[in-house]
């Protein structure tokens, strides 16, 4: 199982990506204000279930806080665990001009009894720029403001460098991983480094694919190559402590996690996670439950039920019961026939049996991984 973080990164196993990924067309000789929409976009006119029109037109418009230009159209991934918040949208066009065209595509949203025509976006990213979350509506305008310093970029800026076949390469190893086909994604992928050696996203995905077929020191060799093409890329070192949490090489994964966090991973609960785990190992439970803590907090699309159990591990190492009962029937509600559903519900079972018991002073000394037991 591999833990990636937020944005552009598929969750394998236990985890599902709550939001769908749309790429939208850009026609780089179309006049500003202009483009061409996606294949098979709504047209206006139709009916939605609920009466109104499928195919109403939200339109937005991206600038950048300092006032530059952009240098190619922003990344856009739609929400699809917004319900009862937005919309249910689809990308129509995406322009160098920063104007984005969205569409409604089923059922409207109801706040407070009445239609909000509103799209819920999971992720809007352009290099070099802090990303965007949140709901947008006709008109809405999304100022980005420059990663400082010392912060992680969830996209690499090395992908604007990246050649046609490249690319294609990348894209064919992106539909190869979506059918969890991981040998046709590692085929693609080592042929799109091949050609671009600097490819950091290609590196990276190189690494989960490696990683989704047990690799682990493949992989591993993978993301690193994907680290050093650019130091700035937060993914692969996210990427990183996770398969050294696989590995059990706990010092090493606080290591990388440490890292991670110093990128300031807002966007990235993964990382949180994996420093959580590795804190947990170490026996640092007032570091474990905060990392944890900030885990669940940071994940806005509901991705890591995996963190829950770990709270509940930690809650239950320091004897509290009644937290660590919470936890892990939150996991469960996130994830019933996860990969830990059997020993969530026998943690439940022995914490609630020994509530009542003031002189039981045992430590439940049990780890998460899927293959230990309770005690």
């Amino acid at each position: 199982m591999s833990i990636h973080g937020s944005a552009f990164i598929r969750i394998s196993g236990l985890f599902a990506l709550t939001a769908l990924q749309l790429a939208a067309q850009y026609d780089s000789s179309s006049p500003a204000g202009q483009g061409i929409p996606r294949a098979g976009a709504t047209q206006p006119g139709a009916s939605s279930t609920l009466g109104y029109p499928v195919g109403a037109p939200i339109q937005i418009k991206v600038v950048l806080e300092d006032g530059a230009a952009l240098s190619s159209p922003p990344m856009v991934i739609l929400s699809t665990g917004t319900a009862g918040a937005s919309g249910a949208c689809s990308v129509e066009s995406v322009f160098l001009t920063g104007i984005i065209r969205l569409r409604l595509t089923g059922k409207v949203a109801y706040v407070d009894g009445r239609p909000v025509f509103r799209c819920g976006i999971w992720k809007l990213s352009v290099p070099g720029y802090r990303t965007f979350s949140g709901f947008v509506s006709e008109g809405s305008v999304i100022t980005l403001s420059r990663l400082g310093e010392h912060e992680g970029a969830e996209i690499s800026l090395t992908t604007l460098s990246a050649p046609p076949a490249a690319r294609h390469a990348y894209d064919k190893g992106e539909a190869a991983i979506t059918k969890k086909k991981w040998p046709d994604a590692e085929k693609h992928f080592e042929e799109a480094v091949a050609i671009y050696p600097a490819y950091a996203p290609a590196w990276s995905e190189l690494g989960n694919a490696l990683s989704e077929q047990n690799r682990l020191d493949d992989a591993m060799n993978a993301l690193q190559k994907a680290r050093a093409a650019d130091p700035k890329y937060i993914k692969p070192i996210v990427q990183m402590a996770g398969v050294e949490g696989r590995q059990e090489h706990w010092e090493e994964e606080l290591h990388t996690a440490d890292e991670a966090l110093a990128m300031h991973p807002v966007s990235f609960p993964g990382a949180y996670y994996y420093h959580a785990e590795a804190c947990y190992h170490l026996g640092l439970l007032d570091d474990a439950v905060q990392s944890v803590h900030t885990a669940i907090e940071t994940d806005m699309n509901l991705e890591l039920p995996e963190a829950h159990f770990l709270a509940g591990l930690v809650l239950a190492r320091e004897h509290q019961r009644s937290l660590a009962v919470q936890e892990f029937q939150q996991y469960l509600q996130m994830a019933p026939k996860g990969e830990h559903a059997a020993e969530a519900k026998a943690h439940v079972a022995e914490l609630t049996k020994r509530a009542g018991r003031d002189s039981d002073h045992t430590i439940i000394g049990c780890t998460h991984r899927a293959d230990e037991r309770l005690a």
